[in-house]
Parts: structure tokens; sequence; C-alpha cells
């Protein structure tokens, strides 16, 4: 069986289980994109994306600094993420930690404050078919999403 007829089949069950009373207002299941999203072992295979928290980790920092996902680091920390990558152009080095609540990510400076304060950034995810998606509301209310 492959990996879309699986991802399919489990839809399916979760749907006739009375999940699909979960959707989100642009049509996602949250319940549903939990627990695939979350899984730590679920990898880039049969060309989908990488839906780990390590790489929604590192998405994440690339939504936020527009730097390729591609270009950076992860290391795990317990439920931390520390998230690096070094700039080209002139070498420096720049970390930021990551957190998960639900579908929601929050983030700081490697060594700073976490970014969860009103005038805040408030970052979430959701993985719709082969594509997860960053979502970032800024405090002045404008919103962008960043497709990975």
């Amino acid at each position: 069986m492959n990996f879309k007829r699986i991802i399919f089949s489990l839809l399916t069950i979760c749907s006739l289980s009375g999940f699909a009373d979960d959707l989100d207002v642009d049509g996602t299941n949250t319940s549903i994109c939990n627990t695939i999203c979350m899984s730590e072992n679920v990898a880039k295979q049969h060309g989908t994306v990488d839906v780990s928290k390590p790489a929604i980790a590192k998405y994440a920092i690339s939504a936020l600094m527009g730097k390729p996902a591609s270009d950076m680091k992860v290391k795990t920390q317990g439920t931390i993420y520390i998230v690096s990558y070094i700039r080209t152009n002139d070498g420096e080095h720049f970390s930021y930690k990551i957190k998960f609540a639900g579908n929601n990510i929050i983030w700081g400076n490697a060594d700073g404050r976490w970014r969860d304060g009103v005038a805040d950034e408030k970052l979430s995810f959701s993985a719709k078919k082969s594509n997860v998606f960053i979502h970032v509301k800024y405090s002045d209310g404008s919103a962008e999403t960043k497709k990975y």
C-alpha cells in the first residue's frame, strides 16, 4: 500500500469517526492535522513534504526570516527545537527556539525571551495534501501564509 493510500485511509477512518465536525474556517481538520503533522517519524517520502516537528520548526523560522528552510539546522532539546542558520553574505550565525502548543508555534531568539506577547507575531501551521502552511499574524492585524 503506498503512502498516499495510507494517508487517505487514515483520513477516511477519522472522518467516519466524527472528526469531520472539527473543520477549521479554511476547511482543514485540526484534529486530523494534529495527528498527522505532529508525528516525529513522518519524513519526506513519495513526493510529500516533511511534516515532523523539527521540519515545521525550520519552516516557521524560514517564514519569519525569509531564508530557505534548506539552509537551516535543527537540534532538539526536550520539547524545544533550536533552529539555526548562517547568513551567507557575512557568515553571521543566528539561532532561534521553537515550541509547539497544538498547531500554534511559539518562538524566540535562542538566548532571549519567548515571543508570546500582545505585540508579537502569532504563528501557527496546518497541513493540506502534500504541503505544510505556516501562518503568521502580525500585531497590526495583517497576516501572511507561506507554503512548504
